[in-house]
């Protein structure tokens, strides 16, 4: 059961996604319970369920708690915002190409500038030819010309 119990924390705040510590960790639990329902009886396997989980619930609430998370997380706070430069701005009907797909974010080159822009049409490939259809703040929005 703590075997089990150990592979289940590993799996819930190290190894990411559903991996073999996940599997290992059912499968001792659901093992030791079996076994002690089948050997023991079902007062056993019943007392050894519930001492299963409470064990469990605590390992959590003793890890979340400890400082090993605290260790583990990134503490780095971003401080800093991306905009367009003021004087690459472009007018509502300037026409561009797509420099990569707009999916439905992208690239797009215009006269002067390679500039990031959305797509209202859904995916654009690369190499053609959109219009600016709205520009809001510093996001530019257009659409394939046809």
């Amino acid at each position: 059961m703590l075997l089990g119990i150990g592979f289940l924390l590993l799996e819930l705040f190290l190894i990411p996604g559903i991996s073999v510590g996940g599997f290992a960790g059912i499968a001792f639990v659901v093992a030791s319970v079996w076994y002690a329902f089948v050997t023991m009886g079902t007062t056993i396997g019943c007392i050894t369920l519930a001492c299963g989980l409470v064990t469990l619930g605590i390992a959590v609430w003793l890890f979340v708690r400890s400082r090993a998370l605290d260790k583990m997380s990134l503490k780095a706070e971003v401080d800093s915002t991306s905009s367009a430069p003021k004087d690459t701005q472009v007018a509502i009907g300037a026409r561009g190409i797509t420099a990569s797909r707009l999916a439905p974010i992208g690239t797009v080159r215009f006269a002067n500038a390679t500039l990031e822009a959305k797509s209202l049409d859904g995916f654009i490939d690369p190499n053609t030819e959109v219009e600016v259809a709205e520009v809001s703040g510093d996001t530019i929005a257009v659409r394939k010309v046809n």
